[in-house]
């Protein structure tokens, strides 16, 4: 495997974004997070961020909260199924509110979502697994997460 094939990613599904499965049975289609489209969302928040710290070098926590929201709502989340209204049965839309309604009270599932965004072999057109069967560089202790790529990728109906 060449050095290019190792890092070239899909880019459709850098964009249109990737179906990954997270607990408690729901979908999350997520978008790469290093894009042009994160950056520009970044590079406001930063401006922002600028203004509210007068230029300190210290990243308040709930600033790096807010800004990571923004990132989930305005580019990261491209769709869900599966989840519903706290409590019920009903069906939650996927709406920026709603992002940032689940997002801001569930720290951990946010934290897993941004990771999965953030990792290269989730937008490659090749099988993860079929490059790790190829690479001569395999050390054999990768980290199992509960968020995983969804094996149709792009292509999940009922994006809800």
């Amino acid at each position: 495997m060449s050095i290019w094939d190792a890092y070239e990613t899909d880019k459709t599904l850098e964009t249109e974004g990737v179906w990954v499965e997270v607990r408690g049975g729901a979908k999350v289609k997520v978008r790469y997070l290093k894009t042009v489209e994160a950056d520009a969302i970044r590079a406001k928040m930063f401006k922002r961020l600028r203004f509210l710290t007068g230029g300190a070098d210290a990243i308040p926590p709930e600033v790096l909260q807010e800004m990571n929201l923004a990132l989930l709502k305005g580019w990261v989340i491209a769709g869900w199924s599966g989840f519903t209204v706290r409590g019920s049965n009903e069906p939650l839309p996927c709406t920026p509110e709603n992002i940032e309604l689940v997002f801001s009270q569930m720290r951990e599932l946010r934290e897993e979502v941004l990771d999965v965004a953030g990792i290269l072999h989730t937008f490659k057109a090749t099988p993860v697994e079929e490059i790790a069967k190829n690479s001569l560089s395999t050390s054999g202790t990768g980290a199992s997460t509960d968020v995983t790529p969804s094996p149709s990728a792009a292509k999940q109906p009922n994006e809800g």
